[in-house]
This record gives structure tokens, sequence and C-alpha cells, in this order.
């Protein structure tokens, strides 16, 4: 099956985090990055550091991981007030 784009990385500390979670998992995929040397780096300037290709079969599960790890480093108050935002819905 050939992969599909699913999401792109706004640095590659986040996008190696995510590879290593995915590899726990047994998910393949492939990242990808914009880096041109020729370019100096003007397509990760913008358009981000890079993107993750996998099996569309896969993508609902590497969205949701990719979410719960961008809550997590966004930390404890950033969780209280999506949870405070939620309540109040």
């Amino acid at each position: 099956m050939a992969f599909q784009k699913i999401l792109e990385f706004s640095n590659q500390v986040e996008a190696e985090l995510l590879a290593s979670i995915l590899q726990e998992r047994k998910i393949r995929h492939v990242i990808r990055q914009y880096a041109n040397t020729a370019l100096q780096g003007f397509f990760q300037n913008r358009f981000g550091w890079g993107w993750l290709e996998a099996d569309e079969e896969d993508a609902a599960a590497i969205r949701e991981t990719h979410a719960d790890l961008r809550a997590s480093a966004a930390g404890p108050q950033a969780e209280a007030d999506r949870s405070d935002a939620s309540e109040k819905d």
C-alpha cells in the first residue's frame, strides 16, 4: 500500500518523538523534511520542518498520538485550560 502524507511537523524534536512512539507501536511510517541545502532552508522557513507519511489506515491513530504528544508538551496549565473550556460547553 502506498504511503500518504498524514501530518506536518513544526520542528525536528516533535518529529523524532513521534517517530519513536510509532516505532514502539510498530506503525510503519516515513519522516521527510523540507530541508534543501541548495536553498539554505527556504522551504523549512516557509512550510515547517517536515512531514510524516504512513498508510491511510493508520492515520487516525497517528493523528491522535500526535495530538496527545502536543498536549503533553504544552504542560499541565494547557491541560487545565482545555478541561475548563470543555466544562463550559
